[in-house]
């Protein structure tokens, strides 16, 4: 099921959250084993761990040091001679075992900071084992996280939802049998229910741009007994209208990313199952920068509808909602294809490409071998003329996963189909690929569409004769130079107005819009600078490509009625500015000992003074002396 809150049970979000598992050991090694980490050819290459030390079954393992529940660290560390232990699948690992005692109805939150000497990779976590005698199964497990990654620390988080008094059992491992210290702690905390957080207003075709945190936006969900990290916002549907929403997640760096969101009535929620009027929608990605999730949702009543999406990723993320009014009505293939503006004119050494959005919804139509009756899917047509006997070739990917497929009209209105393809294009992607010999001259139609109904996204199309088009960006655009925030504005708050910008690179065949990913900015001073990160599908981008440079202009509040002879102080971040202070003038910064900061002559009429400490300041100028606080 895809409910934001069944979704953590069912699929793989269910062991990262870590309370009454029942799919178990991080659902763990199932899922991660799907990323064939080194871990495995580890285990191939000492081929018997009894050259690396004595192997101890988890089930004898010694549990006995007890770790308090205060947050009070216990630090440690094991190693491939003192530490070997068998899971229960065989499998060897590096671990050590702790035990913890817990309350019935309360929360923990368990963290697990690994640190090597040098980069490493990491494939690391623990396990939560029952009080109760181990069985040497999988019932053994009822929680745990873990992680995977190459670097020198892996800190790995989880909550843990206390269902009865216990003293339970703490297994750390490492899969990649790594020589390791480790830093570890448990504290009780209170997380909101989802009945208790904030759902704010969200104006119909604006978009939502903030942050979800692993800390500050944990949510409880009570009849589940489980944690997620969760925002909500609320808003306006009328009875029969259809609305569009549209989540996409961004994280710093290349990762696994899941997510999805459910719809919850507007009315008083009652902590239970029947709060949620819709399902939703969910997706996944093994080694993003981002992830899109969307859907489309008909409304049964008029009313305020809330809106909770969830996220589980080891970095914070940024995410960006929207939610418009759609179109409720469904064409048919053949009206897609005959009201296709798009063209694609046809010569010997042809070159084309071309990226977009799928925004016409299709009735599935097994008469014309457009996937299968009775379900819907979006998709976007083109349409070339050809002669007789030409071959051209095609490539479509898409967000999800591309499927494409050829008609020809038949000369009376009607259309032909001629062939399709789902993942033909290489043996990594789910991106599709057609050769066509085309037997007689017409109309031919390209159609781009998802191996699944309901998925909206963007994709990209080539269509070549001889070469496949270039898809190097080789320079990259911004529509403004500068951004307009408040003088106090935290990163945050940039970053979400270097979200309204919009990006353009340039190709050798025009232009191709970017997606502004927030992590890809770096901010610093008064400029932010885009560093290219995340190229469209199927762009890459050329290797010194130069980045985008953006000016930050910060105002306060008043600034624009003061006079131009008013001298204006204030502080951002660890800088004192001073404006239209008298030329010629002393200007002093003085610390609360009576130290001077600083001293110059006033020479322009705005002047920058860093600081090396936060604290409180005084400023002197000819005019004034004002106390300024740099955070």
């Amino acid at each position: 099921m895809k409910k934001i809150f069944t979704f953590i049970v069912a699929a793989i979000l269910l062991a990262t959250v870590g309370a009454s598992a029942q799919n178990k050991l991080w659902t763990a090694k199932q899922n991660w084993t799907v990323k064939q980490t080194k871990s495995q050819q580890a285990t191939q290459a000492v081929s018997g761990f009894s050259v690396l030390g004595v192997e101890t079954p988890y089930t004898a393992l010694n549990y006995s040091t007890l770790i308090p529940t205060n947050g009070t660290p216990v630090q440690g560390s094991f190693t491939t001679q003192n530490n070997m232990v068998i899971d229960m699948w065989g499998d060897t690992f590096t671990g050590i075992g702790y035990s913890f005692a817990v309350e019935a109805g309360k929360m923990y939150r368990i963290t697990c900071r690994y640190e090597a000497t040098q980069d490493i990779y990491f494939y690391t976590g623990f396990h939560i084992l029952t009080g109760s005698t181990l069985e040497g199964n999988d019932n053994d497990v009822i929680g745990g996280d873990g992680g995977y990654m190459y670097g020198s620390v892996l800190t790995v988080p989880c909550d843990f939802f206390a269902s009865e008094n216990a003293t339970l059992r703490l297994l750390l491992a490492d899969y990649e049998l790594n020589n390791l210290s480790y830093t570890i702690k448990i504290e009780e905390i209170r997380i909101p229910s989802y009945t208790e957080i904030n759902y704010p207003n969200l104006n119909l075709g604006a978009t939502a741009t903030s942050s979800l945190s692993n800390t500050d936006n944990q949510v409880f969900i009570d009849f589940e007994d489980e944690t997620i990290i969760a925002r909500g916002y609320t808003f306006a549907a009328e009875a029969g209208k259809t609305y569009s929403i549209s989540l996409r997640y961004f994280t710093p760096d290349y990762t696994y990313i899941e997510g999805g969101f459910s719809l919850l009535t507007g009315g008083t929620l009652q902590g239970n199952m029947n709060d949620i009027i819709d399902d939703g929608a969910y997706n996944y990605t093994y080694d993003g920068k981002e992830l899109l999730i969307t859907y489309n949702y008909t409304a049964a009543t008029t009313g305020n509808i809330r809106l909770i999406f969830a996220a589980h990723c080891y970095y914070d993320l940024v995410y960006s909602l929207e939610v418009k009014e759609a179109s409720s009505s469904v064409i048919t293939l053949p009206e897609l294809l005959n009201n296709t503006t798009r063209t694609i004119t046809y010569s010997a050494n042809m070159q084309f490409n071309s990226t977009g959005y799928t925004t016409d919804l299709v009735a599935g139509d097994e008469t014309y071998y457009f996937r299968y009756d009775d379900s819907y899917f979006y998709a976007v047509a083109y349409k070339i003329t050809l002669p007789a006997g030409s071959n051209i070739q095609i490539h479509s990917a898409k967000e999800n996963d591309s499927y494409l497929l050829i008609y020809k009209a038949d000369g009376m209105g009607g259309y032909t189909f001629i062939t399709s393809d789902d993942d033909g294009y290489d043996y990594y992607s789910y991106d599709s690929y057609l050769n066509l010999m085309t037997p007689s001259a017409g109309d031919y139609y390209i159609v781009v569409t998802d191996y699944s109904s309901y998925t909206a996204g963007n994709y990209y199309l080539s269509v070549w004769t001889q070469n496949e088009p270039d898809n190097t960006i080789t320079s990259i655009f911004a529509n403004s130079s500068n951004i307009n925030v408040n003088i106090n504005a935290t990163d945050e708050e940039i970053r979400a107005a270097l979200m309204a910008l919009t990006l353009g690179g340039t190709t050798g065949g025009g232009t191709v819009k970017l997606e502004n990913n927030p992590f890809a900015w770096y901010i610093e001073g008064n400029t932010a600078t885009y560093m290219p990160s995340n190229a469209p599908l199927r762009y890459v981008f050329f290797d010194s490509v130069e980045p985008i440079v953006i000016t930050i202009n910060r105002t306060i509040s008043g600034l624009n009625n003061a006079s131009a002879d008013t001298t204006v102080i204030y502080a951002y971040d660890r800088n004192i500015v001073v404006r239209n202070a008298n030329a010629g003038s002393k200007l002093v910064v003085v610390d609360l000992n009576g130290k001077i900061v600083a001293s110059t002559i006033v020479k322009s009429d705005e002047i920058i003074i860093p600081v090396a400490q936060s604290g409180l300041y005084i400023v002197r100028t000819s005019t004034q002396t004002t106390k300024v606080v740099c955070k």
